[in-house]
């Protein structure tokens, strides 16, 4: 027999994901329906304010909907909601990942660009001079980002932000 409350921490996880996870009720309900549910922006507020129960079957989907493993996290539907610290570091693993993502494509970008420069400056496409000075730019940004992460400087609000030099 279910805990009379139980409806009321699914919807009230249900609401909770979405939102840490920054997904309008639109883009969730959009989701849901590409994966064969008939979703609306009603259904979804009915189950985050416990006037219809949510399936198990969209439970699965509306964390691929929001990019959880259901497989792994289906206890953040079912289970105690965590807490706002929780979601906050939720947030900072993904967002962590973000940077990383950006860092590997940037490393990319780095090493096709001295290339370039090297080949072009062989070539005579280009004068040594410029090749170091484009050089240099490329080693400033690089510079930049990780005096800024040594940094991590706050504000008076808490929050710290970084600028790159790029000129």
């Amino acid at each position: 027999m279910r805990k009379p409350d139980t409806d009321e921490t699914i919807g009230n996880n249900v609401h909770g994901i979405r939102i840490a996870r920054r997904i309008s009720m639109q883009e969730a309900v959009n989701g849901m329906r590409e994966l064969g549910h008939s979703w609306s922006k009603t259904t979804l507020f009915s189950i985050e304010h416990n006037t219809r129960r949510l399936l198990a079957s969209e439970a699965f989907d509306f964390l691929i909907c929001l990019g959880y493993d259901p497989e792994k996290d289906l206890m953040l539907i079912f289970g105690e909601p965590p807490s706002p610290a929780d979601y906050s570091i939720q947030r900072c693993g993904r967002c962590a990942t973000k940077v990383e993502d950006a860092w590997n494509v940037y490393l990319g970008a780095l090493e096709v660009a001295e290339k370039s420069l090297t080949a072009e400056t062989e070539k005579g496409e280009i004068t040594k001079e410029y090749a170091d000075a484009q050089q240099k730019k490329l080693r400033t940004w690089e510079r930049s980002m990780s005096e800024a992460i040594k940094k991590k400087e706050r504000s008076e609000h808490g929050t710290g932000t970084i600028s790159l030099k790029t000129s």
